[in-house]
């Protein structure tokens, strides 16, 4: 991505959103933690004020899977938080729960607008036991519904595979006392002293977007054995 790229699509959103109620704008995902690759998103996310209608932030990001991608040929998407969501006074109803987003939020870079100060928001953070027994829930039913269709269902086999970099970074952090740190190739560097663990076959799959049925079944076996093992000792974490 270029910075070029980034710009437009930070103006369209300004552009847009700033006089209905947008008060930050980050960057995150991959581009944030400069783990990117070619087919990477662009992913950004606002932060708005409590009456913003919703409606706005979707239109926005309809414009940016659509019209704005065919013109760069890089995937864009806004996400939105209201400020009484981040600091945990709303109850949230979206796909990462408050937990995650707070873990993850100082890693995000501010592309426009205020700063937001975390220290001064009174969100509960999940302990590392129940971050893990959130993620390992999520690769379960992943694994169930890829069996069920062979492979060949929505999911893919590098959004399946950074399902179980997510647990590997807890893991690092319980078993190592490493500080989390969203960077995949970070991770698979703290874990180079283990070659077979299973966050190098995992980051081998997103990085070189290895997406054969055969490749993604064996991708599950490997991961139920992770998780088996990560539910045996996340308890004590």
């Amino acid at each position: 991505m270029t910075d070029t790229v980034l710009d437009r699509s930070v103006a369209e959103v300004v552009a847009r959103l700033k006089d209905k109620g947008l008060i930050s704008l980050y960057l995150c995902g991959s581009f944030g933690t400069q783990d990117e690759l070619p087919s990477s998103d662009v992913d950004l996310l606002s932060v708005v004020k409590d009456d913003f209608d919703s409606r706005e932030a979707a239109d926005v990001d309809a414009y940016l899977r659509t019209e704005f991608t065919s013109q760069t040929g890089i995937k864009a998407s806004l996400a939105r938080i209201t400020l009484s969501e981040l600091a945990g006074d709303m109850e949230r109803d979206q796909f990462i729960p408050l937990p995650l987003w707070v873990k993850q939020f100082p890693f995000f870079r501010r592309v426009w607008g205020q700063h937001i100060d975390l220290a001064t928001l009174k969100v509960e953070r999940w302990s590392l036991s129940e971050e893990a027994r959130h993620l390992i829930e999520q690769i379960q039913r992943s694994i169930h519904s890829i069996r069920r269709t062979n492979g060949t269902g929505k999911l893919r086999a590098p959004g399946f595979a950074k399902m179980i970099l997510h647990l590997a970074f807890v893991e690092v952090e319980a078993e190592y006392g490493l500080p989390f740190d969203p960077s995949y190739k970070k991770l698979t560097q703290s874990l180079g002293h283990v070659g077979d663990h299973i966050v190098h076959h995992a980051f081998a799959v997103r990085t070189s977007r290895i997406d054969t049925v055969d490749a993604f079944l064996a991708l599950c076996e490997k991961a139920e054995e992770y998780v088996n093992a990560i539910e045996k000792r996340r308890k004590s974490w």
